[in-house]
């Protein structure tokens, strides 16, 4: 009985031992650009050895190929080398696709850690777009679209089409931040930028010290911001512009409120960039006090 009983202790000895030993394993996933330059995490023993003549070697475990043992390099290949011989850093460079993989580090048959590498080849495609517009995207035939939304805390959805259909878009679009097509094996990815072009929008006011400001959002930024009014003393020669952000800016304008008369003053700021013209109006109006 009290052999069993040694025998269920060991069995559980080696069980809790097991799990400990995964806990201290590291496992990374990485993606690599083809053509890159990537550096392995340092390979170095996790759990200390009683013994100085353990060996540490980092392998490809897919092909079995031994890369370097102890800091030093053993592969021939060009394109590898040692970064940092203490830290035992392997730098793979102009990555190409038969260096994806599963790459292991161990100290004794202990493995300290596991990379998995995925080579891509992935590119920025930027679009144009009007706002308002609908655009059709083309993904390849065993692509997925993944969509990440632009506020903050916004899901990331997936779907699994050859097409995307944007509808309606619109400036400051929240419903996408990141549109990328990328193959089921993730070897080819591409990212679309949509850029949302739009006429301008001109918003005119007037403030308590009687300065015109005229505000104009448009994209691209006008070629053409014109002022109008139907009496002459304001003076249009005196305007300031401040840049707000890449799609706003302001003008202001003095003006002086005919008070001679009874009349109605009109004043209009207009702007124009290639898609269209916006403007907007004040009408004024002082009554003389008798």
């Amino acid at each position: 009985m009290m052999i069993y009983n040694d025998y269920i202790f060991g069995i559980i000895y080696l069980f809790i031992l097991f799990i400990e030993i995964e806990a201290t394993i590291k496992n990374y996933k990485l993606e690599q650009q083809i053509g890159s330059t990537m550096v392995l995490p340092p390979c170095f023993p996790t759990v200390p050895s009683s013994t100085d003549d353990v060996a540490t070697i980092l392998f490809k475990s897919d092909s079995g190929e031994l890369l370097g043992m102890n800091g030093i390099l053993i592969s021939n290949n060009p394109r590898l080398m040692i970064k940092n011989p203490h830290s035992f850093e392997l730098a793979i460079k102009l990555i190409e696709l038969s260096d994806e993989g599963q790459y292991e580090c161990r100290t004794d048959q202990i493995i300290n850690y596991i990379v998995h590498l995925i080579v891509i080849n992935s590119s920025t495609i930027h679009l144009n777009a009007l706002e308002g517009s609908n655009i059709t995207l083309q993904c390849s035939e065993n692509g997925m679209w993944t969509i990440e939304e632009n506020h903050q805390g916004g899901a990331v959805r997936k779907q699994y089409t050859t097409e995307l259909v944007l509808n309606n878009l619109q400036r400051n679009d929240n419903r996408f931040q990141k549109i990328i097509c990328s193959t089921l094996d993730r070897h080819e990815k591409r990212e679309y930028i949509i850029d949302i072009m739009y006429k301008p929008t001109v918003k005119l006011m007037m403030s308590i010290r009687q300065k015109l400001m005229c505000i104009i959002c448009a994209h691209p930024l006008p070629h053409r911001i014109h002022w109008w009014w139907n009496t002459r003393k304001g003076r249009n020669d005196n305007i300031q512009q401040t840049k707000i952000n890449q799609s706003c800016i302001a003008q202001q304008s003095i003006f002086i409120l005919e008070k001679e008369y009874d009349i109605e003053q009109i004043i209009i700021c207009e702007a124009e960039n290639v898609h269209g013209i916006g403007r907007d109006t004040l009408q004024l109006k002082e009554r003389k006090t008798t």
